[in-house]
């Protein structure tokens, strides 16, 4: 019987970085390639509930970039559906979507071919930023649950909502640098 090579010499390859204790998650798989980031050409979606910094976020990424900034809540809101439809068409947005609006079909058609961002928060997080308390854990519960595998099928990035503001920014940056798709 033949003997099989040994694997242990696999992977040993140690790689210098800059900065030990920085992470960065880029979720999907590459659908095509491009430029980096253009905000002139380009929209921003992130994808959250309520408490998850998502609009803390977007308005610091407008000001930053020199986007305009749109917070659709839901469809009920006072945005109107032709407002909707208009930015979904347009560029140079920052959108911050909530759960109704990310089931609208015109949505879920544009965000998973732009660069859309979702914010993971638990409950707890959740519940402590929006000032919320136990009555309200499970009607959340059942909300996130419901948002969650939508949200991580449209969105390309996860960033981790516990995080300052300023540091999600940084990771937006370096994931912005990057080409579409990476």
């Amino acid at each position: 019987m033949a003997r099989r090579p040994s694997t242990d010499h696999f992977i040993k390859k140690k790689v210098e970085v800059e900065d030990a204790d920085k992470s960065a998650t880029f979720g999907g798989a590459p659908k095509r390639r491009g430029a980096p980031f253009d905000p002139n050409t380009e929209n921003l979606f992130l994808l959250g509930l309520a408490g998850s910094g998502r609009q803390a976020l977007g308005q610091a990424l407008a000001g930053k970039f020199g986007m305009q900034y749109l917070d659709l809540r839901g469809l009920d809101s006072n945005v109107d559906q032709k407002d909707v439809e208009n930015v979904l068409q347009s560029t140079g947005w920052v959108v911050a979507l909530g759960r109704p609006v990310l089931a609208d079909p015109a949505v879920a058609e544009v965000v998973p071919e732009s660069r859309a961002y979702y914010l993971i928060a638990d409950v707890p997080l959740l519940l402590e930023r929006t000032g919320g308390g136990n009555p309200e854990r499970e009607s959340l519960a059942a909300e996130l649950n419901e948002l969650e595998p939508l949200a991580m099928s449209l969105a390309r990035h996860t960033l981790r909502a516990e995080k300052p503001v300023q540091e999600l920014l940084e990771d937006m940056e370096m994931s912005l640098s990057l080409p579409l798709g990476i």
